[in-house]
């Protein structure tokens, strides 16, 4: 099966900002890593939007006493079957981890959001995140859908 890819870039208008070096940053700087108006926004992207899946990352976060960090999906599966999602590799900046031996998750029919939460060993977050992601059948476990998915979040 061929795996269509996906690019997100949000890197347009963004300035390049270590955040191994947070304690020399401008006001600037931390104006436009942590937004003043309101509480601090979500990372959130729609990844897939077809007229019977839709995936989305909904919110990044960390866990320092774990040093993970974790990322919530929601899922919208209008397929006429229960489906799994399943990951291969993830890539955070310039890490590789391989999450293929998790286990799928079943994701029922339904016209209502489905959330998850999957993690990885990793702390220091600073631009990029990709990922294989496979949509397969729930009882047959064939693949209907492949995806390689890369968020440009910030500027490398």
């Amino acid at each position: 099966m061929q795996r269509e890819k996906i690019l997100i870039d949000q890197t347009v208008w963004k300035k390049k900002l270590d955040t191994m070096k947070m304690d020399e940053w401008t006001a600037e700087d931390w104006e436009e890593f942590f937004p003043p108006e309101g509480p601090p926004a979500k990372m959130q992207f729609d990844l897939v939007q077809h007229i019977d899946l839709s995936l989305k990352i909904d919110q990044i976060y960390f866990l320092e006493v774990e040093d993970n960090m974790y990322i919530e999906f929601e899922v919208q599966n209008k397929m006429k079957n229960n489906i799994c999602i399943r990951f291969g590799k993830w890539w955070i900046d310039d890490k590789e981890f391989d999450l293929s031996e998790h286990p799928p998750i079943l994701i029922p029919t339904s016209f209502k959001s489905f959330f998850f939460t999957e993690h990885v060993h990793y702390m220091f977050f600073k631009h990029t995140i990709a990922m294989e992601i496979d949509v397969l059948d729930a009882n047959s476990h064939e693949i209907l859908k492949a995806y390689d998915i890369k968020i440009k979040v910030w500027p490398e």
